[in-house]
């Protein structure tokens, strides 16, 4: 066997005050007997809360209860060493923990925790969708509770209140092969998947803005069903003609209107023109001068400070120095009485009379304070130069701005005459050349970034290509690691145990009980059917649901010793309040529900498990452990 067996030993709820309960089981099947109303139903529910409920004891069972107790445990024995669990909702914090042994644990990690206690592994399923966004949760020890604890009021389905996924999660899970279907390798052939889907929704996107933005600068002819590097040259070459065609369109116009113009002053205009440009120039460049002369005068002055700053404290701690070294200890730290230092040889402390080995050299600690000081007033004086050489060199960058904006004025001046002459003989068309080389250049620079943005998409397109073939390959291990699960093998045995159940057991009682077909079970990666004969077994009736999710249970709990089956060994069983069959009384349709259970155990006495089942009286039952509740509730 791959994993323990989960044995409850004893059942205890504790009042806040006044003796308290408690029920003691057995191995193999115990029978909860009673008549309405004496809370068969409310202590399985409270067992139930202890197993990590994160709801609250008041929803869990009862609010009458749930005030009554402050605590419920019980004593649980696991591979044969026994654990204590514990809820305790009164305790302050109490509530979301389950205490283990003492050991305070949350809700939502008791049940990793419990299942490693059982040996069991921790399986990831995909809820849903696998390839949905969100993470894969923990299939927890209360989705399997489900299968082991069929409630009164959840005998309408495999599990009361579960999704049909993740019924098929636990279903192989207990037939032990959910950590080959759910693997490392089926997790992340899922990631990829949703990986390569993101990267394909930005890639259509991506696409689609391009080839918007792409219409806007490249022709219909040029651009083709997508954007590519081509394309973008073929439309650089287009622009490089136009804007050919243009300069030499504008030298005609310049050429047509100097030749217009009655006036011979070209070279003074060329001569204001080169030093308007140089003015330019120089002050570019000694803006960048000024600017780090700035930067250094800055870096200088926080420099100076600091050493202005050591130097201070230098000199204080001089002075503290002198003023300190004459002062002499006046009294015994030990006795407090007046000391004398005349008394004492000369060589020796005058405190404790012994020989001073390491007398205090004064004069060298005086030499060194004092070498200090004058290094670091060297270096302020050093660092004052500094700042006053950079000041100076930031003034006479000032004294040189100065200089070239009074001669930009200058020439801007001389030549705004010229400028308003020459703009009433300068063609219109000139104006309109310009404009339109001007598009041309930054349509030019626009087709420059889209050649840039075409890398990126490149990258997109390798990176799909690298995630694919990682895909596949985990695809192709992830199919060779599915064909070794023998999904027919698992089926048959589930449903050889169910119908071991109805057709043996169940009709050895009453041959009329069961009258339909066999139960036939089939499991797939992805999914399960099971049906009775053709039909799917949720067209049943009631009394003939009962039975048919008993045999369910029949056929777990018969697997359980045997490996690589994993389920723990424990069945909890609160039966419905009404059967419908009117050809039994109630308790012969208990006994001979449970009797099966009984045989079982007495078939195979190595085989461990146990059986918790509530009912009325159970009366003429053999080889069960009987506890008989007779407090009615009101």
């Amino acid at each position: 066997m791959s994993h323990k067996t989960l044995f409850i030993k004893r059942l205890a709820r504790y009042p806040e005050s006044g003796p308290y309960d408690q029920l003691h089981f057995q191995r193999g099947v115990n029978v909860l007997v009673g008549p309405p109303n004496t809370g068969k139903t409310q202590w399985l529910r409270m067992l139930d809360y202890l197993w990590g409920d994160p709801g609250s004891p008041e929803q869990a069972f009862d609010e009458d209860l749930a005030e009554k107790y402050e605590r419920i445990e019980a004593l649980v024995e696991i591979g044969g060493e026994e654990f204590l669990l514990e809820r305790r909702w009164k305790e302050k914090g109490g509530r979301t923990k389950v205490y283990i042994n003492g050991e305070a644990v949350g809700t939502d990690e008791f049940s990793s925790r419990f299942l490693s206690l059982l040996d069991l592994p921790l399986v990831h399923f995909p809820s849903g969708n696998p390839y949905a966004s969100r993470k894969w949760p923990l299939l927890s020890w209360r989705e399997l509770y489900r299968h082991i604890y069929r409630r009164q009021d959840s005998w309408s389905d495999l599990a009361a209140r579960q999704p049909e996924g993740t019924q098929h999660a636990c279903l192989l899970y207990f037939l032990g092969i959910a950590e080959h279907v759910y693997s490392e390798t089926y997790s992340e052939v899922v990631n990829l998947n949703k990986q390569l889907g993101a990267i394909e929704t930005t890639k259509e996107q991506f696409a689609k803005l391009l080839q918007r933005v792409s219409q806007e600068l490249i022709d219909a002819e040029n651009l083709g069903l997508n954007l590519t590097g081509g394309s973008i040259d073929a439309a650089q070459a287009q622009l490089k003609e136009e804007r050919d065609r243009l300069t030499a369109e504008r030298e005609d116009v310049l050429r047509s209107a100097r030749e217009q113009v009655p006036w011979d002053g070209a070279a003074e205009v060329d001569r204001l023109s080169k030093r308007w440009e140089d003015v330019q120039v120089a002050r570019q460049q000694l803006a960048d001068q000024q600017q780090q002369a700035e930067q250094r005068l800055h870096e200088l002055q926080a420099y100076a400070q600091s050493v202005a700053d050591e130097l201070g404290r230098m000199q204080r701690a001089q002075a503290a120095g002198s003023v300190l070294a004459d002062l002499r200890a006046t009294h015994c730290p030990v006795c407090d009485r007046a000391v004398n230092p005349r008394d004492t040889p000369a060589g020796h402390c005058y405190m404790c009379k012994q020989p001073d080995e390491s007398p205090l050299d004064e004069e060298a600690s005086r030499q060194r304070v004092e070498f200090e000081f004058a290094q670091l007033q060297a270096e302020a004086e050093e660092a004052d130069g500094l700042v006053r050489y950079a000041e100076e060199e930031v003034a006479a960058h000032q004294r040189q701005a100065r200089r070239l904006r009074e001669e930009f004025e200058e020439v801007a001046a001389s030549l705004r005459p010229i400028q308003r002459a020459t703009a009433a003989i300068v063609p219109p068309e000139l104006s309109r050349i310009d404009n339109q080389m001007g598009r041309l250049h930054e349509r030019e620079r626009q087709l420059e970034r889209l050649r840039s943005v075409l890398g990126l998409r490149q990258e997109l397109i390798e990176e799909t290509e690298r995630l694919q073939t990682q895909r596949d390959e985990l695809e192709r291990e992830l199919e060779r690691r599915v064909a070794t699960v023998d999904f027919e093998e698992a089926a048959n045995e589930l449903a050889n145990g169910m119908n071991f159940y109805l057709k043996g057991e169940v009709a050895r009682a009453n041959p009329d009980a069961w009258t339909q077909e066999r139960v036939n079970v089939l499991l797939r990666e992805r999914g399960f059917t099971i049906n009775v004969g053709e039909k799917s077994w949720r067209k049943l009736g009631g009394t003939m649901s009962l039975f048919f999710l008993v045999a369910y249970n029949y056929a777990l709990l018969r697997l359980s010793p045997w490996a690589p089956y994993r389920y723990p060994g424990l069945l909890i069983l609160d039966m419905p309040a009404k059967f419908e069959d009117t050809q039994m009384t109630r308790d012969e349709r208990e006994q001979f529900v449970v009797e099966p259970f009984v045989r079982l155990r007495k078939q195979a006495p190595t085989h461990e498990f146990q059986v918790l089942v509530t009912g009325r009286s159970f009366f003429g039952l053999q080889d069960a452990h009987r506890i008989e509740l007779d407090t009615i509730w009101t």
